[in-house]
């Protein structure tokens, strides 16, 4: 045998010594690289420095440092530890992964000491924070769990019902020619003269059209009647007196509004806090919102971000290309803010958990939720959201979605989202934002527990302005939707809600309960919908064309469905089954929509080319096929516990869980 062989193919040429393969590193060796081989780069953990060389025995303190010194393909592993930094990349084709299931946590938060007692049981401490524009309220927490921003009333902890809320009378009012907001608040505590100055007014006009809440920031104040100016874009519209009448709202962000324990306010750099019961404010860790991002992604190729916890920090990706984010958790990512030109908000600076645009990322199996804003934003083209648990946004009741999503080509699939003050997804607006979604995929998801403040909204919305705009050539099958929380009042949605004159969709193998409005359309005009092979139990209106199927809609095709109910409308509806018992389904109770073998409505359907292709038989009524294709819907992920908040309050998660067992009961007045 030769000591020294060497072999040349359509690689690299690789050398044998002894028997021993050994490749040739040369394409490595290029000059300006300055790496031989991907390198394994350390933070945190046992002596941890900046000053280190960053090896597992020598690692660095902060994930910047690595960032610094890594190269492409170099990965960084993130010791267990808190990290209180923005960290912002500064080469393309790097990773960032937990070390070994360690909890690395990366937040928004610094630590707040310097205590004195400031009045009765409220103690103060200095406090800057970095200065953001539209960046208009911190967050803090005391020994890890979330305080209360002070308001009138005092917030029961859960941010989507109006139990807590006072009765308001909302009005729109002309002052020297400029449109001012008006507010009277039932049982405001007495002041002086302009005793509400600063803070902000939040209101919803009682049963009424309303998509989005009225804001503003109080200028004046008499008696229990706010004068607010720099309000909401819609508040200032009043669109049809949609915006102005008797409702629910609050005061927050004063320091007059300070009066229980877990409150705080923040003014002229010091930071006002009421302890929690029982708390030492001498030895409690006492965190506020200092930075907005944990991680700057702009501009960045091949980034993968994995196992990484983020808290009141969220994570920016504009214009990225093929980055990934896989395993990590976002909670608190976005706090109160103040925008007045639309009321998406914000959005690539904070107002919101994930900002996405470029193309071909990927955000899967993470969490995100508990945020006064978007959960994730995907403004880009073929980017994609699979398996992630997105809950509990849109704290702040406006125009913002747990998913907002106008870029074109992407997918979302397979993920549970729940819990929002108005839309579970979004696809756009071609009027506010000029941007609609295009080929998109919305698939497997499991929507639910959405519109809590907000009745003119969908657990899917898109808004087209107009039927003369491009098709959206949308595709939206095998999901499951259910439970829009306000259901009453004329302008009650809350399933699929294709507004203003929105065309283009294909729309099939569908779930859907408890909605006010199955699938819902405003405008003529409309054109080219096809809904197939959908199930819809306990739905008020099946089809909505709110302003008619008249000569100016067309191709709106309803075929193969199966309900309880009655009244499918479109341009050809036929084939479909209503008023169907619900015994004929495996489990209705238990919201188990499959067929019984004896169900009529098996072997009913007709065939759709592309649509019920592998039907045994004739195709069934209905979004299951007996004997067929069976499918599932949500996320596969279960809400994690983080050992960083004691207080936490998870909630079921696997897909049969959440169908078994939805939601937890929320107060709704």
């Amino acid at each position: 045998m030769n000591i020294w062989e060497f072999t040349f193919g359509k690689g690299l040429p690789s050398v044998r010594v002894a028997g021993v393969l050994l490749l040739a590193v040369l394409a490595l060796l290029a000059v300006g690289t300055g790496h031989v081989l991907a390198a394994d780069v350390y933070v945190g953990g046992v002596g941890a420095s900046d000053r280190n060389p960053g090896t597992a025995t020598e690692p660095f303190a902060t994930i910047q440092r690595a960032a610094d010194a890594m190269s492409s393909g170099d990965v960084c592993h993130v010791r267990a530890g808190t990290y209180r930094e923005t960290v912002t990349p500064g080469a393309d084709g790097l990773t960032f992964k937990n070390y070994e299931d360690e909890y690395a946590l990366i937040t928004g938060l610094d630590v707040v000491t310097g205590w004195s007692a400031h009045q009765g049981e409220v103690f103060k401490a200095p406090f800057t924070r970095q200065p953001q524009a539209n960046f208009k309220a911190t967050q803090v927490f005391v020994n890890g769990n979330r305080m209360h921003w002070a308001r009138y009333p005092n917030e029961d902890g859960d941010m989507l019902n109006t139990a807590d809320m006072a009765g308001v009378i909302v009005s729109l009012v002309d002052i020297n020619g400029k449109k001012t907001g008006r507010a009277v608040v039932a049982g405001l505590p007495e002041g002086p003269q302009d005793h509400w100055k600063g803070a902000w007014f939040m209101g919803l006009a009682k049963e009424k059209n309303w998509w989005s809440a009225n804001k503003g920031l109080v200028t004046a104040s008499s008696g229990n009647t706010l004068t607010c100016g720099n309000i909401s874009m819609h508040w200032s519209a009043n669109f049809n007196n949609y915006f102005t009448g008797d409702g629910w709202g609050y005061i927050i962000g004063h320091l007059n509004a300070l009066d229980a324990e877990k409150e705080w306010h923040w003014q002229d750099n010091t930071l006002y806090l009421y302890p929690p019961s029982g708390v030492d404010i001498r030895t409690a860790l006492v965190e506020a919102r200092k930075r907005i991002f944990g991680f700057n992604l702009t501009g960045r190729k091949g980034v993968t971000l994995q196992g990484l916890h983020f808290k009141a920090a969220g994570l920016t990706m504009e214009n990225a290309v093929n980055c990934t984010v896989e395993k990590c958790t976002f909670r608190y990512a976005s706090s109160f803010t103040g925008y007045f030109t639309n009321p998406w908000g914000d959005y690539k600076n904070g107002d919101g958990c994930v900002f996405v645009s470029g193309n071909n990322n990927t955000i899967k199996d993470c969490y995100i939720g508990r945020t006064w804003g978007h959960g994730v934003s995907l403004w880009g083209h073929h980017n994609v959201l699979d398996n992630c648990i997105v809950e509990q946004c849109n704290w702040i009741a406006e125009r913002m979605s747990l998913v907002w999503a106008p870029g074109d080509d992407n997918i979302i699939r397979r993920n549970t989202i729940r819990f929002s003050a108005r839309d579970g997804i979004e696809l756009g607006n071609n009027n506010w934002i000029r941007k609609y979604a295009k080929r998109a995929l919305i698939q497997y998801n499991h929507v639910h527990d959405a519109g809590f403040l907000c009745p003119d909204g969908g657990m899917l919305y898109v808004n087209h302005q107009s039927g003369n705009n491009p098709l959206a050539n949308t595709e939206i099958s095998y999901n499951i939707w259910h439970d829009y929380r306000k259901s009453t009042g004329a302008a009650a949605h809350g399933g699929i809600y294709i507004d203003n004159s929105s065309s283009g969709y294909k729309i099939h193998h569908n779930v859907i309960w408890n909605v006010p409005r199955g699938f819902s359309q405003n405008g003529g005009g409309t054109h080219d919908i096809f809904i197939y092979h959908n199930t819809l139990i306990n739905v008020k209106t099946l089809t909505s064309w709110t302003r008619g199927v008249n000569l100016s809609t067309s191709n709106i095709m309803v075929r193969n469905n199966l309900t309880d109910g009655a009244g499918f409308r479109g341009t050809v509806v036929d084939y479909n089954r209503e008023q169907a018992s619900l015994t004929e389904f495996v489990d209705a109770e238990a919201r188990n929509y499959r067929l019984k073998p004896s169900s009529p409505s098996v072997n009913k359907g007709v065939a759709i080319k592309g649509i019920n292709d592998g039907a045994v038989n004739a195709p069934d009524l209905g979004a299951y096929e007996y004997g067929g294709k069976d499918w599932t819907a949500g996320s596969t992920r279960r809400v994690p516990e983080f050992p960083d908040e004691p207080e936490w309050d998870s909630m079921p998660m696997s897909v049969s869980e959440a169908i078994t067992n939805p939601s937890r009961k929320r107060t709704q007045s």
